[in-house]
């Protein structure tokens, strides 16, 4: 009974030390990923945006209209160059859409390429709260990568 009780103990501290320990990066492996220097962030769009971020060779923004995103539809834009700061014209971008606190299930948007570097998608956020969208860039010759943007969806 006690090495039964035993078993059961070390089995539970394995399951919570794994739901613990990050699963894997959501940059599929690229080296280098994360916030912009500065010389990065002066690539980005002039205006407000949801974010910027590095992965890999790739530098992305998220803008929305309104600004503020809100329940209902929002225009999504994303916004991707190069290290140089050429924009990525060959690309094709989904977006994963949902809340971080309550699963609404699979939800993805292709974004359409609007010309230099500016990938648009309409998107329905269901209700307010924290949302997240992974922005998955695909181009050709290059690994998929995934740019992830958190934000708070307000009331109309």
């Amino acid at each position: 009974m006690v090495r039964l009780r035993l078993a059961l103990a070390a089995m539970c501290a394995l399951a919570v030390a794994a739901a613990c320990s990050p699963m894997g990066s959501p940059n599929d492996g690229s080296t280098s990923s994360g916030a912009l220097n500065a010389e990065q962030a002066a690539l980005g769009p002039v205006g407000p945006t949801l974010g910027g971020q590095r992965v890999g060779d790739v530098l992305g923004w998220l803008a929305s209209t309104p600004e503020q995103p809100q329940q209902g539809n929002v225009r999504i834009d994303t916004y991707l160059v190069q290290l140089d700061g050429r924009p990525i014209v060959d690309a094709r971008v989904t977006l994963d859409t949902d809340m971080t606190n309550m699963s609404h299930g699979k939800y993805l948007v292709a974004a359409d390429p609007t010309g230099n570097g500016h990938y648009v998608g309409q998107v329905h956020f269901l209700m307010p709260g924290p949302w997240r969208i992974i922005a998955v860039v695909d181009r050709p010759g290059n690994e998929s990568v995934n740019l992830r943007f958190e934000f708070n969806v307000i009331a109309p």
